[in-house]
């Protein structure tokens, strides 16, 4: 099921990529994106090389994602906000299971 999921999002992406850039757009609107690269690192962590390339792509994608919201929570001066926990300090979880299974890219991520 999480693949489907994964799949969509990716589909919703090459058909309706403006979608997406207007919910990065919006602290609040990218909080979804943050949540589904955390729980794509859980699923596919040691599921062989293609569930390397998977974790170590989307904990990519979630380190730019978060530099990005970083990025907009200072060009609006926005006030904190709960659904701002997956894409700031979410990003720890992924860095960490990923560093179970695949310590170099884990620490470099650490570690940045």
């Amino acid at each position: 099921f999480s693949g489907i999921l994964v799949t969509s999002v990716l589909l919703k992406a090459l058909v309706a990529g403006r979608v997406i850039l207007d919910d990065l757009e919006n602290p609040t609107n990218s909080a979804p994106y943050g949540l589904l690269f955390m729980s794509s690192v859980c699923i596919f962590a040691g599921r062989g090389w293609i569930g390397k390339f998977i974790v170590v792509s989307t904990a990519g994608l979630h380190f730019l994602l978060t530099l990005w919201f970083i990025y907009t929570v200072k060009a609006y001066n926005a006030l904190p906000d709960p659904s701002w926990f997956p894409n700031t300090v979410g990003i720890g979880y992924p860095a960490v299971k990923m560093w179970l299974y695949y310590p170099y890219a884990g620490f470099f991520l650490m570690v940045v």
